[in-house]
């Protein structure tokens, strides 16, 4: 859906990708970028989304 809203709006769509993929997969392209949306976490066990969040501390880049 979100990417139907960006795609109406040309302005939004030339600064604007979405991407999906398993984040626990992807490692140093995170520091690429400046917003990741995780909607899987919904549901998730707290042990397992802390190491989501330990392994986005580990890649992402600072700030």
């Amino acid at each position: 859906m979100a990417f139907c809203l960006v795609s109406a709006n040309h302005d939004l769509s030339k600064r604007m990708a979405f991407y999906t993929a398993d984040i626990m997969n992807v490692t140093h392209e995170l520091k690429d970028y400046d917003v990741i949306f995780l909607a899987a976490l919904v549901g998730m066990n707290i042990a397992d989304k802390n190491k989501v969040i330990q392994h986005l501390a580990k890649y992402m880049a600072p700030g």
